[in-house]
């Protein structure tokens, strides 16, 4: 039994160790990345928690670990505020059932992106506002994102990934920034036929 015990303690402050170790590293890589991009704003709460704030096109944005719903608890992901008029409601996840978090819209189209199409299904209420929403440089962004997934909704984008916080650097920092400034600013206008 006192081995047991023994054990269960010894185990238990490595674990504390290994978080400890896992936090400063992930701490020093983005006050790394922040100190060289000056889009980049980080963040560190009394409870050590860190956020990387950002801004694209006048928006800000928020990388971190979100709490979204059950489930969906301490995960790497990105939140901003929709500030375009014809903002799409959309889901974008890489399966053919949406989160039960996430709104339950009635359309599902394709995009014709063959790479896009077998990796993520399009969830909307407007096919053709979506259409013209997933461009393609907005769909090579989210392909770039581990475990890419998207809703938005109510004026709220959330984009959540499957990679771990040591995984953050300049590329996924440019890939959200395509998400953020595609789904969230009003679309730029084309420039005026000659």
């Amino acid at each position: 039994v006192l081995f047991l015990v023994v054990g269960v303690v010894l185990i238990t402050l490595l674990e504390r160790r290994d978080r400890r170790n896992r936090g400063a590293e992930v701490l020093a890589l983005w006050e790394a990345l922040a100190l060289a991009r000056h889009d980049l704003r980080l963040e560190v709460n009394e409870r050590g928690a860190r956020t990387l704030h950002g801004t694209v096109k006048g928006l800000r944005y928020s990388l971190g670990l979100v709490d979204i719903a059950y489930g969906y608890n301490g995960i790497l992901g990105v939140q901003a505020r929709v500030q375009r008029a014809s903002a799409p409601r959309l889901v974008v996840w890489p399966s053919t059932e949406p989160p039960a978090w996430a709104p339950k819209l009635p359309v599902q189209i394709k995009t014709d992106h063959d790479e896009f199409d077998q990796i993520f299904t399009v969830f909307t209420d407007d096919a053709a506002l979506a259409q013209r929403t997933l461009h393609p440089e907005l769909r090579t962004a989210l392909l770039s994102i581990g475990g890419a997934g998207l809703v938005c909704d109510g004026g709220k984008l959330t984009l959540v990934t499957g990679l771990d916080e040591r995984q953050v650097d300049a590329e996924l920092i440019d890939s959200v920034r395509v998400v953020v400034g595609s789904l969230c600013a009003e679309p730029e206008a084309p420039p005026p036929q000659a």
